[in-house]
């Protein structure tokens, strides 16, 4: 967050640089959230690990949106290769589409219906960033919050996982005083609230990249404990060490 301050005081028409790597890490990291419910649904529901083509299909829609997200605000100066960023953007959404059709094909999928389900949202997901140029549309990604509200709240509220109050304040309170921070240097200082909301934003990233890691054991066993009614064996609570 230091870096995104100093390069904003320093350089403001370098700072809009920053914004090109930072909604492609941003988009990037979207699609990685969206995979990961994705084989979470997979296997609680018990139809199998995803494929390498579903694996392959993820992976590459967050790419295929990031060069319209690009476009959306001028003053990155991108200019006169707008219209091949918006190219490129809806070529690999085609390709994804042919990801998708072949992924259909197995019968085993497609008996599924709440991965069925899970395949269609995420491609909604980035419908708006491809479809709209107006930053309130394309750029909210009001899916990725509510997938936050979610899972944080009913993991915060389970006792499985330790006392409830101390976990649920923290949470709150952490929340609040984010917003709080970048609302009110909001103004006469719009930008640098916007270079301190992107500085926080890489920071959750960076954390998320850890702390949603299902593929290692404590992580996978702290969501598989909390959320064990959505599994076809119930399952007890496992102490992480």
């Amino acid at each position: 967050m230091g870096g995104t301050l100093t390069l904003f005081l320093y350089s403001p028409k370098g700072f809009w640089l920053y914004f090109l790597f930072h909604y492609a890490w941003l988009l990037w990291h979207f699609g990685r959230q969206n995979f990961g419910l994705y084989a979470f649904v997979a296997n609680a529901n018990g139809s199998g690990a995803p494929t390498l083509i579903e694996r392959a299909f993820f992976s590459l829609l967050p790419v295929a949106a990031i060069p319209k997200a690009w476009t959306i605000y001028p003053d990155i100066g991108l200019g006169e290769i707008i219209p091949w960023l918006v190219g490129v953007s809806w070529a690999l959404a085609f390709l994804c589409g042919g990801l998708l059709l072949a992924i259909l094909r197995d019968r085993r999928i497609r008996a599924d219906w709440q991965r069925c389900l899970a395949l269609a949202l995420s491609v909604g997901f980035f419908l708006p960033t491809l479809l709209s140029s107006d930053p309130a549309v394309a750029l909210a990604f009001f899916a990725h919050p509510l997938q936050y509200i979610v899972m944080m709240l009913y993991l915060a509220g389970d006792r499985k996982q330790g006392r409830l109050l101390p976990r649920f304040a923290w949470l709150v309170t952490t929340g609040v005083a984010l917003w709080a921070a970048i609302h009110f240097t909001q103004g006469p200082f719009a930008g640098l609230s916007l270079a301190l909301a992107f500085g926080v934003t890489q920071i959750h990233i960076l954390v998320d990249a850890g702390v949603w890691r299902l593929a290692l054991a404590p992580q996978r066993r702290i969501v598989a404990d909390s959320f064990d009614f959505l599994f076809t064996a119930p399952r007890t609570a496992t102490p992480v060490p």
